[in-house]
């Protein structure tokens, strides 16, 4: 693709990655934007842009996980905290916030699931 050589499929993929564009993707990388989209058709290329995306999704799951905690903690401790009944109040109401909105999304999420089972002609139980 370049007089230079072919450039390896980790450094494209990160580049792309970490770009706020594919025109700065190009730039940093030091080719042409038809350059580039012959790289984004590369099967070498598009699997490290996959496993950066899972990578990332998974570091963020885990840290959202982590803050979930913290949030579960705090709360658990100002609700049993007697001494400010008003921060204990408003403690409650963030609880039963966030325990409704994480309800509304879990049954979206079964909705959405269901649907797309259902849509499924390889699925297993059919």
């Amino acid at each position: 693709m370049s007089r230079r050589g072919r450039l390896a499929p980790e450094r494209v993929a990160y580049e792309l990655f970490h770009s706020t564009s594919r025109t700065e993707a190009a730039a940093r990388l030091g080719i042409s934007h038809t350059t580039l989209y012959k790289y984004l058709r590369d099967p070498a290329v598009l699997q490290e842009l996959d496993n950066i995306s899972r990578v990332v999704r998974e570091a963020t799951a885990a840290t959202a996980v982590g803050l979930t905690e913290d949030v579960i903690v705090a709360l658990r401790e100002e609700l049993r905290d007697r001494s400010d009944p008003w921060r204990r109040l408003r403690a409650a109401q963030i609880a039963a916030q966030l325990l409704c909105s994480n309800l509304v999304s879990v049954s979206v999420n079964e909705e959405v699931e269901f649907v797309d089972d259902s849509d499924d002609s390889n699925n297993e139980d059919n």
